[in-house]
């Protein structure tokens, strides 16, 4: 169930928001040498909703 609720919502923050980088270039993925892959630098976004979904969040 809980797999369901987070592919729903993912799905609808994608959907409903436009997402900018905060300095405007490119993510960087570079990852660390680890056996977890952490990004070297964290991801940092500017979340926007989109014009046709005002209606919808409000």
């Amino acid at each position: 169930m809980a797999l369901r609720v987070i592919n729903l919502v993912m799905g609808q923050l994608l959907q409903c928001f436009e997402f900018t980088a905060v300095d405007g270039k490119e993510v960087d993925m570079t990852e660390t040498a680890a056996t977890l892959m952490v990004k070297i630098t964290p991801l940092e976004l500017i979340c926007k909703a989109r014009p046709n979904t005002h209606n919808l969040l409000a």
